[in-house]
């Protein structure tokens, strides 16, 4: 009996007092056998406080009914440390069978039960790593698990701060029944390097460590405030990945327990395990991610993206096809063919499979498609076939981009560069025209001057004169198309501009034509030059009125253009001009070339084409745009957008009466590089009693006002000279004479700041050509004003 490895027992079975224990006792709990004996109630008052009482009544009962029994119970050592005990009772009875005496063996099972509260553990963790969608959903039932499975009261996470090679705590978890806020609290801020404290010789070492007591640890931070809320015993563990540690848990016990190896071995592969754990996670959660990236890069492409079938049909699309061609579900679209129901031309699909079977590729083509409504859309589709194994395709898939828009500015900015090119010209001719013009009617007027009225040759002079002057007003659209006209902008109210015209519209238009005016509210301020702006607004009337030669409505319309309705190239306050016909309508090759020079559709002798072609140079050169809607039998809408400005719109000023005579006595500076216009224009002034000094070129001109001793009462210069603009040669002119006057003389701007150097000087200006009469009349009124 003293020789087994457990402990022999004999009580009585009416006061259960131990009357025998073998030695093993003190060995297995650390209580002398003498106190076993001496005290009744020594085995209850020794077992663990949450076994007792169903220990003491389960081992009453059995014993009143004199059975046979055994228990399995927990029993606390002198250590305080914790034994699991297996107990075999047997009852022997008296002669009347009643319980007479009990004897049993405790035999300790503790080695057992911590084999299987571990193998439970892992189970457990196993389980819950198993259902758990992530580390962070697991973390909080796995160490409350482990802690009481354990019966230790509390646990905590520390991550691995890859980038500052520290250890950073991450979550706690206690018992709640008990109080460990203090040492809670302060985890947050602190953090250990490899080999500092508890957890970082854990994850220095990649292996698990045993403190049997912190509070007598100096390595341990917090080991006063461990003694003051009852923490002693702690081990921690490293999560151990393929790519390294990535953190440590750590749990704490109010015993100070001796290390447990089975425990440690339990917890390094439960480490190994949670490290898996992650790796699984992150590469399930990096699948994930990828998927849904790919998903949203299908979904949210700005391109169709589809898959199909070898014959074509739709088995996978997206979102932006489904759009692209007008459908309003996946459903509809895979339910397609695209041979059949999308490409405009079958045949485009033929030579797509064709390309395939011959280069074994699919190659990148521009092609027109179908949308659901019938609407055609130009598309560039590109992609590449999928293989069947065998060298064939077993479908394609294809990135679809419709270029519609794109390719419709591209002949937006092929029109318009031919324009521009047109135009350049166009203002290049005239400008010479215009100075040629000048000097034909200039001097025809000088001859008829001379002739008498019955002179024969004066019919002939007087047709020179009058188809000169009809090719002036040819160069003068000519230089509106090719935005070279000097414009003089104010600030006018576009409302006022086009009511005031209305009378004179409704006579231009005829009375078979119902002309509509609607004013916008508000002002409608833009900067613009008057005359232009009219012209502009007779144009696109006249316009209308040749589409309709049957009658029918013309309406003019005025309005302030709201945020996010400007075409594109315009931004900030603008105001838009609509004048809309019922007329004959155009198609889309006439819209193309509506604002051509010289393109019409009216019959020879009708027209010259440069009607819209003036509307389109004047209201670019004026900072908008204009645009037409069309269709044959529907009409015709011109929309003008022009920059809207502050300011009070200033009125037209009345025209100055003519002066009672023209001749004069003062000094004219004439300064033109032309010397056929500059001799004209000499020679007309001259003739008016005016002396007059010229000059070819402007510094010319600053050498002759220089030595010339006299006063000068007003220089008459071209604007475009070489060398020295007239804008500067005035201002030159006038710092060493205030007093001179100026006149400009232009039918040509040589760029955009022409305009805003005439309004600043402002000086009149003596547009080109001109006759003489004009130009005496214009500077007698510069003189006297």
């Amino acid at each position: 009996v003293e020789s087994l490895d457990a402990i022999v027992w004999e009580a009585d079975a009416e006061t259960c007092g131990l009357t025998f224990v073998s030695r093993s006792a003190e060995a297995l709990l650390g209580y002398p056998v003498a106190r076993w004996l001496a005290e009744p109630a020594f085995v209850p008052e020794h077992l663990h406080p949450d076994d007792r009482e169903a220990t003491v009544a389960l081992c009453r009962a059995a014993t009143l009914d004199a059975a046979d029994h055994q228990l399995e119970y927990r029993m606390i050592g002198a250590d305080g440390g914790v034994v699991w005990i297996h107990d075999t009772v047997r009852v022997l009875r008296d002669a009347d069978g009643r319980a007479r005496l009990l004897r049993g063996v405790k035999v300790d099972i503790t080695a057992l039960k911590r084999a299987q509260q571990h193998r439970e553990i892992q189970f457990g963790i196993t389980r819950l790593l198993t259902e758990a969608p992530s580390l962070e959903a697991a973390l909080p039932r796995l160490l409350e698990g482990v802690c009481t499975a354990l019966g230790w009261q509390l646990a905590e996470v520390w991550r691995v701060d890859a980038d500052a090679d520290l250890l950073r705590w991450s979550r706690s978890w206690h018992d709640p029944a008990q109080d460990f806020s203090e040492f809670v609290a302060t985890a947050p801020a602190m953090t250990f390097a490899r080999g500092e404290g508890l957890v970082g010789r854990a994850w220095e070492r990649s292996a698990p460590v045993w403190m049997t007591d912190v509070t007598t640890d100096p390595a341990f931070r917090r080991w006063a405030i461990a003694a003051r809320q009852g923490l002693h015993g702690a081990f921690a563990f490293p999560i151990r990945a393929l790519r390294g540690i990535t953190g440590v848990l750590v749990f704490y016990s109010r015993r100070a327990s001796p290390p447990d190896e089975s425990l440690l071995q339990v917890v390094d592969d439960l480490g190994l395990q949670i490290g898996q754990f992650i790796e699984r996670k992150q590469t399930e959660e990096a699948l994930a991610r990828s998927e849904a990236q790919y998903r949203s890069l299908v979904e949210n492409a700005a391109h169709g993206i589809c898959r199909t079938s070898p014959e074509g049909r739709f088995l996978m699309v997206n979102r932006a096809l489904v759009g692209m061609l007008g459908y309003e579900s996946e459903d509809e679209l895979l339910a397609l063919t695209l041979e059949r129901d999308v490409h405009a031309d079958p045949a485009e699909w033929a030579l797509l499979l064709e390309e395939h079977r011959s280069t074994g590729q699919a190659p990148a083509r521009e092609m027109r498609w179908k949308r659901k409504d019938g609407a055609l859309i130009t598309v560039r589709a590109s992609g590449r076939p999928l293989g069947d194994g065998e060298g064939g395709a077993a479908g394609f898939e294809i990135i679809v981009e419709d270029v519609t828009a794109r390719r419709q500015l591209e002949e937006q900015l092929r029109q318009s560069q031919k324009m521009e090119a047109i135009g350049q010209l166009a203002g290049g001719v005239a400008h010479d025209f215009n100075n040629l013009l000048t000097v034909i009617i200039g001097r025809s007027q000088l001859l008829l001057d001379r002739l008498q009225r019955h002179d024969g040759s004066r019919r002939d002079v007087e047709l020179v004169h009058k188809a000169a002057t009809r090719a002036a007003t040819l160069t003068r659209q000519l230089l509106a198309f090719g935005r070279k006209q000097v414009l003089q902008p104010k600030v006018l109210d576009l409302g006022e501009v086009v009511g005031g015209m209305a009378k004179l519209l409704t006579r231009l238009i005829g009375e078979h034509i119902d002309l509509v005016v609607r004013q916008g509210r508000g002002p409608l301020r833009v900067s613009a030059d008057q005359g232009q702006l009219e012209q502009v607004i007779m144009n696109l009337a006249v316009n209308a009125r040749d589409a309709m030669p049957q009658g029918g409505q013309l309406v003019i319309e005025t309005s302030r253009v709201e945020p996010g309705q400007a075409p594109p190239g315009l931004v900030g306050p603008l105001v838009l001009l609509e004048v809309t016909d019922t007329g004959c309508g155009m198609d889309a090759e006439t819209r193309r070339r509506a604002f051509e020079p010289f393109f019409t559709t009216k019959e020879p002798g009708k027209g010259t084409g440069l009607g819209l072609a003036t509307v389109y140079g004047i209201v670019a050169q004026s900072g908008g745009h204009v645009d037409v809607e069309s269709a044959p039998g529907r009409g015709t809408r011109f929309r003008v957008w022009f920059p809207g400005v502050d300011g009070r719109a200033e009125t037209r000023a009345a025209a100055a009466p003519a002066p009672e005579r023209t001749r004069g006595t003062e000094t004219v500076l004439v300064v033109e590089d032309e010397q056929d216009v500059r001799e004209m224009a000499c020679e007309a002034l001259a003739r008016s009693g005016y002396t007059v000094l010229a000059a070819g070129h402007p510094f010319d001109a600053l050498e002759t006002a220089e030595r010339h001793a006299g006063p000068i009462h007003l220089l008459l210069t071209d604007v475009v000279m070489p060398g020295l603009s007239g804008y500067e040669l005035a201002r030159r002119l006038v710092a060493a004479r205030p007093d001179v006057r100026l006149l400009f003389m232009s039918g040509y701007a040589s760029g955009s700041g022409d305009c805003g150097e005439l309004t600043a000087s402002r000086a009149p200006l003596l547009g080109k050509p001109f006759v003489p009469e004009t130009l005496v009349r214009k500077v007698r009124e510069v003189l006297a004003a």
